[in-house]
Order: structure tokens, then C-alpha cells, then sequence
């Protein structure tokens, strides 16, 4: 396991690196044990597709889309308390 600040990064089989990169499927924690985000990258290490970031108290943050490690469509942000705050269109 990997501890940065307060965010505990899994290590399992689930997470892959290749050339130093995160590639595949991969889910991160916060120190007390809820889950921070989960997410796929690419095999450059950039993310893509559905990801979800969540609070420490295990509430949703953030879920949104990337392309190639940019961020597409809609993004919906929520308070702490799990309440929508905004969404952004990442779309030209």
C-alpha cells in the first residue's frame, strides 16, 4: 500500500502500472478506509471512461466521463453532504 497525504492508494492485483504508468482498472482509498475514486486508464496512463470520486464520509464528489485523459460531457460535482453543487459541460 501506498499513503500519500491522506489518500491510501490499493495496491492489489486490480492496479497495474506499466512503464511507470496506471493502466486498467483501478480504485483508491482514503486513509480511513472509504473509497476516494475508481477509474479506468488507458495504456499511456491516462484515464478514460466513467469515473466517480467520492468524499472521505463515502459520499459521491464527482462522476464524469474522460476521453484520453480529458474530461467529456456532463461532470456532476455534489457538496459533502451528497447534495448536486454543479455540473459542468466539458463538450466544445
Amino acid at each position: 500500500m501506498i499513503y500519500r497525504r491522506r489518500l491510501l492508494i490499493e495496491t492489489k492485483l486490480i492496479n497495474l502500472y506499466k512503464k511507470g504508468e496506471r493502466i486498467g482498472y483501478w480504485k483508491c482509498y482514503w486513509i480511513n478506509g472509504n473509497l476516494h475514486s475508481k477509474g479506468n486508464y488507458n495504456n499511456d496512463g491516462k484515464p478514460i471512461g466513467y469515473w466517480e470520486g467520492y468524499w472521505n464520509n463515502g459520499n459521491l464528489s464527482s462522476k464524469g466521463k474522460f476521453n484520453n485523459g480529458s474530461a467529456v460531457g456532463d461532470w456532476h460535482f455534489y457538496k459533502k453532504d451528497g447534495s448536486l453543487k454543479k455540473i459542468i459541460n466539458h463538450d466544445n
